[in-house]
């Protein structure tokens, strides 16, 4: 019954933020069968690094909490944040994390802190995306200068900020960036007089109130998660069917076994290039990441006029478009573990951008 009560909760407050949607950028293509989220055989990997196999899905909305900021610093290279589509991606975040909660929803048990988890991050993201909405289009539309083609110091700004916040959560979670700093950084490195003096004025009081806004948030959700939780593992534990060189990126746990040697390589950002450099061309073979052998989510970036190619023992989840590239879209891939190697050649092949592995 508590199950389905939060599930109504989500569903609700999903279609609160897409009911104003003429058409969805969001496209749920197909499931992944019940039988791939479950685990072959048994894990190799110590307690110490196994994680829930449900997580792969899970981690999705955070992910797009990257995604998404870093389609705004490449888009505020040329053009202001006025004209950038907020609420059409709280309406791409509801969807997806409404399509991976489908998902998994009949193969694992409810994992209520990980989606209370999202829930914080996404209504928190829709009150902020919506409130910069409703004052782009009532103000900055208003102050903005020959359609978005000039841009003020302070627009420059907000680039580079934007693009610094986007490399500083790659690897590491978002409240422990410095916002202070990029307030101080605002008022005494970008010049206060200047041209076109009333957008530059009202982009300083936007910028202000935004990064102010997030400094102060960020230091509550700090406090409350160092509370609560303990410092992640920063690794994600790999099981290999024979020994490899180690590095500084990839460190050996136990080699003893060598069908099933175990290895520490990095998580988030890092864990994709390094997970390549160990398969791609080599002969070893994956078979486990974090303990799960079942399946796991790994999302690409196309062009419309390119196909997605067949790649075997995969599934298509959903498709979104990429709102400030028109004809680019993202794709949710899925295999389970052991054809993780296959998907990741096959897409390099086919000169494919993979956008990022989710490592449970």
């Amino acid at each position: 019954m508590s199950r389905l009560i939060f599930t109504t909760l989500i569903s609700f407050s999903l279609s609160i933020s897409v009911w104003t949607a003429k058409q969805s950028t969001t496209e749920y293509i197909e499931k992944v069968p019940n039988e791939w989220m479950m685990n072959d055989t048994k894990s190799f990997t110590p307690k110490e690094h196994l994680r829930p196999g449900d997580q792969t899905f899970l981690t999705f909305p955070e992910w797009f909490l990257v995604h998404s900021p870093n389609e705004q610093a490449i888009y505020f290279r040329n053009r202001t944040s006025s004209t950038f589509p907020y609420w059409e991606h709280v309406q791409q975040l509801w969807k997806s994390y409404m399509i991976v909660s489908d998902q998994i929803l009949e193969s694992y048990n409810f994992n209520y802190g990980y989606h209370l988890m999202i829930v914080v991050l996404t209504v928190s993201t829709t009150v902020e995306y919506g409130a910069k909405q409703i004052y782009e289009k009532m103000i900055g539309r208003i102050t903005s200068i020959n359609e978005d083609q000039a841009l003020t110091e302070e627009d420059k700004f907000n680039a580079k900020f934007t693009q610094s916040y986007v490399d500083f959560i790659l690897q590491t979670p978002w409240y422990e960036y410095n916002f202070f700093q990029e307030l101080k950084s605002l008022w005494v490195e970008v010049p206060l007089f200047g041209d076109h003096m009333i957008r530059k004025w009202e982009r300083r009081y936007y910028l202000t109130t935004d990064i102010f806004v997030k400094a102060v948030y960020g230091f509550l959700i700090k406090k409350a998660t160092k509370a609560t939780y303990e410092d992640p593992i920063l690794g994600t534990a790999i099981v290999l069917d024979e020994n490899i060189p180690t590095n500084d990126k990839v460190k050996l746990l136990n080699g003893n076994d060598p069908f099933h040697s175990l290895y520490l390589i990095p998580r988030y950002a890092d864990f994709h290039p390094t997970l390549e450099s160990i398969l791609i061309g080599k002969t070893v073979e994956l078979r486990e990441i974090a303990g799960n052998t079942s399946a796991t989510l790994v999302t690409v970036l196309l062009k419309k006029e390119v196909s997605l190619p067949k790649i075997p023992n995969s599934k298509t989840l959903f498709r979104q478009e990429i709102l400030t590239r028109p004809g680019e879209n993202r794709y949710a891939l899925v295999s389970k573990v052991q054809n993780l190697k296959t998907m990741l050649e096959v897409l390099r092949e086919n000169k494919i951008e993979i956008e990022h592995i989710y490592d449970f």
